[in-house]
């Protein structure tokens, strides 16, 4: 991917170019997406959209695009469970970074 996979500038207009809000807001995404994934690949049918749909949410308010479109392919019934795990984990890793900058 060459792009980044947080988009900061979204982030920043979400939450209103307040930096500590959007801090918090990627924390809190990093604190929860991992889990998520992990209930998502554990679940099925409608537990497993449900799940999906939450991140589909919280990817999009971030700017985690990737992590957005691979979440709403699982909500629609399809998707690849591995791929999202990798996306998250990558948007984690960034999210890391960009907070110890």
């Amino acid at each position: 991917m060459n792009r980044q996979p947080i988009d900061l500038s979204h982030l920043a207009r979400q939450a209103g170019e307040d930096e500590a809000l959007a801090a918090e807001v990627l924390r809190l995404f990093a604190a929860r997406a991992p889990a998520d994934v992990a209930r998502l690949k554990a679940a099925s049918g409608q537990a497993r959209r449900e799940v999906a749909h939450l991140l589909v949410g919280s990817a999009r308010a971030i700017g985690a695009e990737e992590v957005a479109r691979l979440a709403a392919a699982i909500e629609a019934g399809g998707g690849d469970a591995d791929a999202l795990e990798a996306a998250v984990t990558e948007a984690v890793r960034f999210i890391a970074a960009h907070l110890a900058a």
